[in-house]
Formats: structure tokens, C-alpha cells, sequence
């Protein structure tokens, strides 16, 4: 495998936002191309995270002092509270997203990354499963949860590697399973993240949802990301309307901004179980696709868009 600048490394993981403002195609580039863990290591090895952070230009955050291990800051950032359930980090990670049958050992990506301010935790595994079962057993996972979740065929420019991304609105948090077949049937690597969107969502001024209406009475959550040529925006929020009611919220709104719904039966591949999923397309290139989940008290969106990128001061 070509080694990669650290440019286009940075170019690969901003268009992974995209999937779950988690992972991108350059982490898995990065994973394969970093030492081997030392035999000694314990059984979910750590992966360099500083080499990781280097060739990505992440940042790490501070080493947890000694005899913290077990002890999570609470909520208010008082005291921490011993024994609470961890909302994220490699434990909660692994507690969210089992391994499917054919796994080989769950290896992590440093302890926490921290993406153009997105704090996440990744881990990454290797299978001889072929990618569909791989990711019909998350589907399966994520619909057992209640999780809404989607994939992502429209960004394939962007980042073309078979994906899914689960939203737990209630947690602020977004799960991402990538994989990235070897070829030639020899298997694939296997990257799980998971995105504390609430952190990232405390440290914006202002939600940034592009050309994509704002549902009424709603505060959606936005991630951008650029690479490639391309814009694209993740945004995510619930209604307490059903689903029928944001389908025809977003069939008006959008078309009154030049949008065409493609039919079902244009879409490529096979639609997925589990979500409504609609997506347009724009006049100058544009694109929407949106899942809309039904809850019992409502609907679950979350809409991913891309367009050309813009010169400076210009928006997509």
C-alpha cells in the first residue's frame, strides 16, 4: 500500500465525518500502515495512538492519572462518581458495538482521538466475513437497539468504503462501522467509532445545517466536513411528528430550494432495512439523503448532504 502525505490523510478523515462525523478511509490507511502491537501486549492492545495522532494531525488529550481507571466525571463536572456507566471511551465503545461472528481481536486506536474537535474513540478488527455480513450484523444490532442508523452509498466519492452510522440522540453520541475489504475474497478490516456529539456540539456557537431547512421546532445537531473537492454535512435531530409528516415537511421545503426527489427504484444497490430513506439531488450538484426512523413518540432524522466545495465565502 502507497504511503499516504499527511495532507491527504487529513484530506480522508475530514470526508470520513461525513459517515458518522467519526472515521475516515485515512484512519484505516493509518491503522494498517503502524507497527504491529508487542506480543506483550494485553488482549485488547493499543495501537500507537501517537503515531496515529501525528500522521492525522490529531490531538491526544491528557494520560488519565493512575487510580482513575474506574472513575467517571460526572455530568455537572463535580465529583467524579465511582461506578457509573461509561457514556464514552474504549469501554463504552465496546459495550455499544459487539463483534460479529469471525472476528479476530478488537484492537484500539489510541485511548480518545480528538478530530478537528470531534472527540472519538475507535477500535478496529480483522474478519475473514464477507463486508455484507458484516454489516447486516450491525444492521441487526443497531434495530434490536432502536437505533436509527443509515448508510451512506451517496458519499462513495467521498469515502468509498461500505459504511454504516447509528444516532443516539438521546446520548449525543454517533456510532460509525466501516469496512474496508482486503480484495480477491481475503477478508476485511473492521473500524467501530464512536463520536461524543454532545462535546462537540458544547463547543459550537451555532448549529451550521447548510441548505437543509430546519424542521420546525427542532435544534439538529450539524457536522461539516470538506475534502476532495466536495462539502458535506451530517445533521441529525427528533420530532415528536411522524414520519409521514417530516417526509412531506421535506419534499415541499426541498423542492422550493431546486431539489428532485430521486424515486426509490433509481436508487442504486439494495435499500436498506430499518429507516425511510428519501434523497434529492440539486440543480448545481447537490445532494440530500435523509433517514427518517420512527420512534414511539415520534421521528428520528438524519440527513447527510454533499455539494462541490465553494470558494472562500461561498456555501454550499
Amino acid at each position: 500500500m502507497s504511503a499516504l502525505s499527511p495532507r491527504r490523510r487529513r484530506a480522508l478523515l475530514a470526508a470520513g465525518l461525513v459517515v458518522s462525523a467519526v472515521v475516515g478511509s485515512a484512519l484505516g490507511r493509518a491503522y494498517q500502515d503502524a507497527e504491529a502491537p508487542p506480543d506483550e501486549t494485553p488482549s485488547a492492545p493499543q495501537v500507537d495512538a501517537e503515531v496515529l495522532a501525528e500522521a492525522l494531525d490529531l490531538e491526544l488529550p491528557p494520560a488519565p492519572r493512575p487510580g482513575g481507571r474506574d472513575v467517571v466525571p460526572d455530568a455537572d463536572g463535580g465529583t467524579p462518581i465511582p461506578g457509573r456507566a461509561r457514556r464514552t471511551g474504549q469501554a463504552a465503545l465496546r459495550s455499544r458495538l459487539p463483534l460479529p461472528p469471525r472476528a479476530g481481536a478488537l484492537v484500539s486506536i489510541g485511548n480518545e482521538l480528538d478530530a478537528h474537535g470531534v472527540p472519538m474513540n475507535l477500535a478496529t478488527f480483522e474478519t475473514d466475513a464477507p463486508w455484507k455480513d458484516v454489516l447486516a450484523f450491525y444492521a441487526r444490532h443497531f434495530e434490536s437497539k432502536r437505533w436509527p442508523y443509515s448508510d451512506v452509498r451517496h458519499a462513495r466519492g467521498l469515502v468509498p468504503y461500505p459504511s454504516l452510522s447509528a444516532t443516539l440522540v438521546e446520548e449525543g453520541l454517533q456510532l460509525t462501522v466501516m469496512v474496508m475489504p482486503h480484495g480477491d475474497d481475503k477478508g476485511s478490516s473492521v473500524v467501530l467509532g464512536l463520536a461524543d456529539m454532545r462535546a462537540w456540539s458544547d463547543g459550537t456557537r451555532a448549529e451550521d445545517t447548510g441548505d437543509l431547512p430546519v424542521y420546525p421546532g427542532t435544534h439538529p445537531l450539524a457536522v461539516r466536513s470538506s475534502g476532495e473537492g466536495r462539502t458535506a454535512l451530517t445533521v441529525s435531530f427528533d420530532t415528536k411528528d411522524t414520519p409521514a409528516t417530516v417526509e412531506a415537511f421535506y419534499r415541499r421545503a426541498l423542492g422550493e430550494r431546486g431539489y428532485t426527489e430521486v424515486p426509490e427504484d433509481d436508487l442504486p444497490g439494495e435499500q436498506p432495512p430499518g429507516p425511510r430513506m428519501l434523497r434529492f439531488t440539486g440543480r448545481e450538484g447537490g445532494q440530500w439523503s435523509l433517514a427518517l426512523s420512527a420512534r414511539e413518540q415520534g421521528t428520528v432524522v438524519t440527513a447527510q448532504g454533499s455539494a462541490p466545495a465553494q470558494p472562500p465565502g461561498g456555501r454550499p
